[in-house]
């Protein structure tokens, strides 16, 4: 349901005889829907899963660019499209370092380009320290 609201992560949280969700989202609108109902029926969901009461939270993530998860999920989603991967991963380390990361390293690996010897590309801009 949510593979399209950019979600970046989800943290669930058990206080007693409740559960509150937290949802980490670069598109809130398309998570939250027309009036609420979208996070409405997720609620209802959650709930009848867990067998507790539930509580959702979308909190917006405001630079998706800096967000590991969202710049992979980008770049996924271009290759699917057959751009050109040099061009994805030099525009994700490009747009990254524009807002302000001090580094980023982004690898693709796989049968780039179509080919048929699968091989590993990546590209480095500013610090990346082996100890992350």
């Amino acid at each position: 349901e949510l593979a399209k609201a950019s979600v970046s992560r989800i943290v669930i949280e058990r206080p007693a005889k409740s559960i509150r969700v937290t949802i980490h989202t670069a598109r809130p609108g398309i998570v939250i829907g027309k009036k609420g109902e979208d996070v409405e029926k997720l609620r209802k969901v959650v709930a009848d899963i867990a067998g507790v009461p539930a509580q959702i939270n979308i909190a917006e993530v405001r630079k998706p660019e800096l967000d590991a998860k969202l710049v992979a999920d980008s770049i996924t989603s271009q290759l699917e499209r057959r751009v050109m991967f040099r061009r994805a991963m030099k525009r994700a380390v490009q747009n990254a370092m524009r807002l302000g990361a001090k580094g980023i390293k982004v690898e693709v690996s796989g049968r780039l380009g179509g080919a048929e010897i699968a091989r590993t590309e990546w590209y480095r801009e500013g610090r990346v320290p082996l100890h992350t």
